[in-house]
């Protein structure tokens, strides 16, 4: 694989990133450090098949190297094999807590869209926030995740000039809008909202900036609140005041006021970046104006050298419009791009069971799922497709391969709980709407500390 040419600035930043991500060769032995130094540089070549063969042969030889298998669970990662890549980092965790393996392990989540288990790591991660890398990982999966951290996130490597400088600042823009919306919806439940609302309604008429309207009502009537404060500083107030209007009005406009100039900001220095084309994309589907949004997907295909993951974009545009006809098709092209793209797998099993074509869906899944250690929402989309087949035993089987697998899935219990009662197993039925429960309880628990 040929590597791009880059610039100065993301050819540092790319240096600071294998630095961080390649945990080193600590605990090899002399006569393997000539097979480590290969993999190492295979790596770093962007030779992912060659570096995850030889990695794969340094960790069996040294099964209790963390650094081993961190760097393993990078070769897979670049290939887009996400859920075998959780795996070897959840590994290289429980042997040593270690920043690359967190912050990759998180964003693999996120790409597979588990977001229940990336938000607890991205809680954990919180306490490498001083690490470029972590937050240059872990971005995308805060913005699916928690947009207001995805905002101080990008803020802060923003301000820190870290590279590549017109993606981060696009981030900035995508984290700013998510966040007011957040802070906007939670405003329309918030107690003795009027007034603020009202402001937001007419600016929203009349196509104006005048959201500020009621900044002077809501000073007055939150005298914490001072003018000029940052957004980090309102967030740090949240936790006391998560239904005090005033905050989220003032946080919701100022959010919104953020994303538009982090916006201008982009197509002012860097307007023919393919980053801030993308955003472009996003801004007119979010405006409804989709036919131009797939235009400027269509276009950005045609360069000489496109991005990776580009119908994957386009994929999930059609996704949020519910086509899945042309969902289909995208997600089908990227996996002939990257044939190893997880993400483009899980695209077509879902595609094909909005369409309800379970025949093709069983036909697509069922090598994955003779995998060793198949994914969960391999299983769980197979079981799907059992059931509306008639193939009750088949569903039930797969879904007790994931229980085995990950005995603390509560969607695993949910579902096999609703197999088992319609194929009239009531006491295991009641055994799994138990198990599940007390998961469901746990968790609410550990949420709560």
């Amino acid at each position: 694989m040929k590597m791009r040419s880059v610039t100065p600035a993301l050819r540092v930043f790319r240096q600071t990133w294998w630095t961080f991500v390649l945990a080193g060769l600590l605990g090899v032995g002399l006569l393997a450090q000539s097979k480590a130094q290969l993999a190492r540089q295979a790596l770093e070549r962007g030779e992912y098949k060659r570096a995850e063969a030889l990695y794969r042969s340094l960790a069996h030889s040294a099964p209790s190297s963390a650094e081993l298998l961190n760097n393993l669970g990078v070769a897979l990662h670049y290939q887009g094999k996400s859920s075998e890549a959780i795996r070897v980092f959840e590994n290289a965790l429980r042997l040593k807590e270690m920043p690359a393996s967190l912050a990759l392990l998180g964003l693999n989540y996120c790409k597979l869209r588990d977001y229940d288990r990336a938000a607890g790591i991205l809680r954990r991660a919180k306490r490498y926030f001083a690490d470029t890398a972590v937050l240059s990982i872990l971005g995308p999966c805060y913005l699916d995740v928690e947009p207001l951290d995805a905002l101080l996130v990008y803020q802060e490597l923003v301000d820190r000039r870290a590279s590549p400088a017109d993606e981060n600042l696009t981030y900035l823009a995508r984290a700013s809008v998510r966040a007011s919306k957040h802070f906007l919806a939670l405003l329309e439940k918030a107690p003795r909202n009027e007034d603020y609302i009202h402001a937001i309604e007419q600016a929203r008429q009349n196509s104006s900036p005048d959201a500020y309207a009621a900044v002077a009502l809501a000073l007055k009537n939150a005298p914490y609140l001072r003018p000029g404060m940052s957004i980090a500083e309102m967030a740090s107030l949240l936790p006391q005041r998560a239904n005090d209007a005033a905050l989220l009005y003032i946080l919701g406009v100022v959010c919104g006021e953020q994303a538009m100039q982090a916006f201008l900001l982009c197509e002012k220095q860097y307007p023919d970046s393919v980053p801030v084309r993308r955003l472009r994309a996003e801004m007119l589907a979010s405006q409804g104006r989709y036919d131009e949004a797939v235009a400027v997907y269509r276009s950005l295909a045609d360069l000489p050298r496109p991005a990776p993951g580009l119908h994957h974009d386009l994929a999930m545009l059609y996704r949020k419009t519910g086509e899945w006809d042309k969902a289909l098709g995208e997600f089908q092209q990227q996996q002939r791009v990257q044939p190893d793209d997880e993400r483009a797998a899980v695209g077509i099993s879902e595609s094909l069971l909005r369409l309800g074509r379970f025949a093709e869906l069983r036909q697509h899944l069922k090598p994955i799922a003779a995998a060793p250690s198949p994914p969960e929402w391999a299983l769980l989309d197979l079981s799907s497709a059992e059931q509306e087949l008639g193939n009750l035993d088949g569903a039930t089987y797969c879904l007790q391969v994931a229980a085995r697998q990950d005995p603390a899935s509560q969607t695993v219990h949910y579902r096999l709980s609703r197999l088992y009662s319609l194929a009239g197993r009531q006491e295991l039925a009641a055994q799994e709407a138990r198990t599940f429960q007390k998961l469901k309880q746990s968790q609410v628990g550990a949420g709560s500390k």
